[in-house]
């Protein structure tokens, strides 16, 4: 990357609760005049699966010295899952004075989701707290010893059944981001070609972590021809892209009839393939057995 432009993400707070909002903060700095190109969608996918996302207004640019100039653009995410969940900005193109564009990345963040306590505290859910109570005046010896031994039990009850962070699977994943895009197109904070460009990623992460596609490397063309794929699942999968290609690479004008069509039947690939995939699995413990 250039040396004279620098890339900042930062979270309001390395904290949030589960029932909470975070700012998101994405800033560029470098000589002026400064040009920054975000990509549909701006996020990884496994982040559009664990966070609700909306732009918290237009970007700014503003100077901040003779000849250098700052970009910012601010996001509010809102927690599906308690955990650390990982916010992965996709790279974004950067021209920077005369200079031509290249690809800025900016640095992971990983804030934990907290549940919250009645007094509405933040917790994790995996300390143990001290009694604040001592032991009466003159109390045997071993009365020392049994309040440790209460406080280890109660501190040990209380780890074993702390809040855990949800592990999700492949189709979990995919699920969770189908549903985030629904919400965020029904709220206006998506295009339809930023809708159609973000399932196709939600699609093509799917077929990788579960059918070991790298369906994120290969052409629209190059995936419908993977032996990988099942054959049940070529035509719908082939309907898909297409459409989101056409949008991608055309610009033509989708309906919103069409838009909703595409996102069902991207909903029932990914469910028709996870039942294939489920099969598969039994199918090789009965051989195993």
């Amino acid at each position: 990357m250039n040396p004279t432009i620098t890339a900042v993400a930062e979270v309001d707070s390395p904290t949030v609760a589960l029932s909470g909002i975070t700012r998101l903060t994405l800033a560029v700095e470098g000589p002026a005049p400064l040009r920054v190109e975000v990509p549909t969608p701006a996020f990884r996918p496994l982040t559009v699966a664990q966070w609700h996302i909306a732009a918290a207004g237009p970007p700014k640019v503003t100077d901040i010295a003779p000849g250098r100039q700052r970009w910012e653009q601010g996001y509010r995410l809102d927690p599906f899952e308690p955990g650390k969940l990982e916010i992965l900005v996709a790279p974004v193109g950067v021209r920077a004075g005369a200079a031509p564009s290249v690809d800025v990345s900016f640095p992971s963040l990983e804030p934990v989701v907290v549940t919250t306590s009645n007094t509405g505290k933040l917790h994790p859910g995996t300390s143990i707290e001290r009694s604040p109570e001592r032991p009466p005046a003159g109390s045997p010896s071993l009365a020392p010893w049994l309040l440790v031994a209460v406080l280890v039990g109660v501190g040990w009850w209380r780890w074993r059944h702390r809040p855990k962070a949800q592990v999700l699977t492949p189709l979990e994943q995919a699920n969770a981001g189908l549903r985030a895009l629904a919400e965020q197109r029904r709220e206006g904070t998506l295009s339809a070609d930023e809708y159609l460009a973000a399932l196709a990623d939600v699609v093509r992460a799917y077929l990788e972590a579960a059918w070991d596609l790298p369906a994120s490397r290969r052409t629209s063309p190059e995936v419908l021809t993977s032996e990988r794929l099942p054959a049940e699942a070529t035509e719908g999968l082939r309907r898909i892209l297409e459409a989101c290609d056409r949008a991608k690479f055309g610009g033509g004008f989708i309906e919103i009839r069409a838009l909703e069509e595409v996102g069902v039947e991207a909903s029932e690939l990914i469910a028709r393939l996870g039942k294939l995939g489920e099969l598969g699995k039994s199918r090789e413990s009965r051989q195993v057995g």
